[in-house]
């Protein structure tokens, strides 16, 4: 018999006014799977959430957490679902008191040795455990927003649904902070849900990744089917740096060299999969170079098109004649473009 996801949503659809925010989704997530949702500014990604923590009722359409729907906010005192904690932007935090005091205060029913051990376990792992006493006032944005993070851990919920949840933080922070959240919520069988605009960051913190375009989910896979095999070129888009071009031109433009036809008519290469070699009468003119610490990214013009392209390559300068070479066989296909 299957397991019953912690989280199932089927055909969801939510409208304000004559805006379709949300349309005809569905999801599920197991317990112990922290899931990301990616899209750009406007597709539906707080709308969705909202709808996921009960505070908001789908128009069609029905939520269920552990197998039991859950209920119209409209008929409850206080919206929500105490099973569900939604980490705002805004923090939430207890003004009152103390950083360790905010942790403790979601242990009050265990006992006071675990309270300390634990409340010490989670403010180290968030890094704030230097600051343990200090007041919640004197803390900086990206503290507040560790914080948050830390009393979600603490807390007894089933379900953390994030909304830009390290927006403040960087990035090398970020990238430990995001490894804590999946390592917690898997060991505690719980579900997470973080939306974000930032692909890098939805590949860090997703067993899967869903894409959220127009209020639809276009996509779902693990990250990296998402960013090796995209489903559409908006997906690939939003996935990371890709050049995109019908097969055509790939061959004309690069004289043939290494760029043959895939089983679409139109072919992606992401930025790591071309090269460049130097050649005074080569078809394309490299238009901006920008170091990146191990690489370089480069672009190169021809005629009307741009491509992106990473290199190790130190030689290279603007204004130098180049051709475009396929360096690995991680070719994208996509169906013909519609005229």
């Amino acid at each position: 018999m299957p397991e019953t996801p912690l989280l199932d949503a089927r055909e969801v659809s939510k409208t304000f006014s004559s805006t379709q925010a949300i349309k005809n989704l569905s999801l599920t997530l197991p317990p112990g799977e922290s899931m990301a949702i990616v899209g750009p500014s406007g597709a539906g990604k707080t709308t969705l959430l909202r709808l996921l923590a009960g505070l908001e009722s789908p128009d069609r359409g029905w939520i269920a957490l552990s197998g039991q729907k859950l209920e119209d906010p409209s008929e409850q005192l206080i919206p929500g679902n105490k099973a569900i904690r939604m980490v705002h932007q805004s923090f939430d935090l207890a003004a009152n008191r103390t950083v360790e005091g905010n942790v403790d205060m979601l242990l009050r029913a265990y006992t006071a040795e675990y309270r300390r051990e634990e409340t010490a376990r989670l403010l180290k792992a968030v890094r704030l455990n230097h600051i343990a006493t200090q007041p919640v006032h004197t803390l900086s944005g990206g503290e507040k927003q560790r914080l948050a993070l830390a009393r979600a851990l603490a807390d007894e919920s089933l379900l953390i649904l994030m909304d830009e949840p390290l927006s403040q933080q960087d990035a090398l922070l970020k990238a430990h902070l995001y490894h804590i959240i999946r390592d917690e919520v898997s060991m505690a069988g719980k579900g997470m849900i973080v939306v974000t605009h930032d692909p890098r960051e939805a590949m860090a913190v997703g067993h899967r990744v869903g894409v959220l375009i127009d209020g639809k989910l276009v996509q779902t896979d693990s990250p990296q089917i998402l960013y090796e095999q995209p489903a559409t070129e908006e997906v690939a888009g939003l996935m990371g740096g890709i050049s995109i071009l019908e097969n055509e031109r790939w061959l004309s433009l690069t004289k043939g060299e290494a760029l043959p036809a895939g089983p679409g008519k139109v072919s992606g290469y992401r930025p790591e999969s071309l090269t460049v070699k130097p050649l005074s009468h080569g078809p394309f003119t490299i238009e901006r170079i920008t170091y990146q610490g191990a690489f370089s990214e480069i672009e190169v013009i021809s005629e009307d098109v741009t491509l992106l392209i990473r290199t190790t390559n130190k030689r290279l300068s603007t204004g130098q004649k180049v051709n475009v070479y396929r360096k690995n066989k991680s070719m994208i296909s996509f169906p013909d473009r519609e005229k």
